[in-house]
């Protein structure tokens, strides 16, 4: 049994991954093909875009760099009317830096923590260290008095 398979009550059902959905744990295996091995740091990082919907993370992945062009977040699209916005990448070393508009603490914490969850259980080290500009931020918008300072902190946080 894997982490994905660990399902909690605070998971949705579903992660829609660059627009197809599937059960939590099939879309946290279909996830790791982004996540493991080299593929982060061959593909120049990672571009992440999440949102939460009625039970489903709506996840877009993308590679930093596709035959040697940039790609930009704002490029990935995301169905219209979800709760707050999560963007941010997996560098080519493996830290994360997540970034949002300000929103209310709740919806916004749950959708960081279900983010780096879907991330932890596709295989990203939970020990990922999270930005500092990431946690600053977590701290500002009242998401966490102290924020979590790995991937797997935040992916296990209330």
């Amino acid at each position: 049994m894997t982490d994905a398979d660990r399902l909690t009550p605070d998971t949705p059902a579903t992660l829609t991954l660059n627009g197809q959905a599937m059960p939590w744990p099939a879309g946290c295996r279909a996830l790791s093909a982004c996540t493991g091995g080299q593929v982060v740091r061959l593909s120049g990082g990672l571009l992440l875009k999440a949102a939460l919907g009625p039970d489903t993370l709506h996840l877009r992945v993308e590679p930093n760099f596709i035959d040697g062009q940039r790609v930009y977040h704002y490029g990935m699209t995301l169905p219209a009317g979800l709760g707050p916005v999560v963007t941010g990448q997996v560098s080519p070393v493996g830290a994360v830096a997540l970034l949002f508009a300000p929103a209310e603490p709740d919806p916004l914490r749950r959708t960081c923590r279900l983010l780096a969850r879907a991330l932890r259980d596709s295989g990203l080290p939970a020990g990922a260290p999270l930005e500092p500009v990431t946690q600053q931020a977590l701290r500002e918008v009242g998401a966490f008095a102290t924020p979590p300072a790995t991937l797997g902190e935040l992916a296990e946080s209330v």
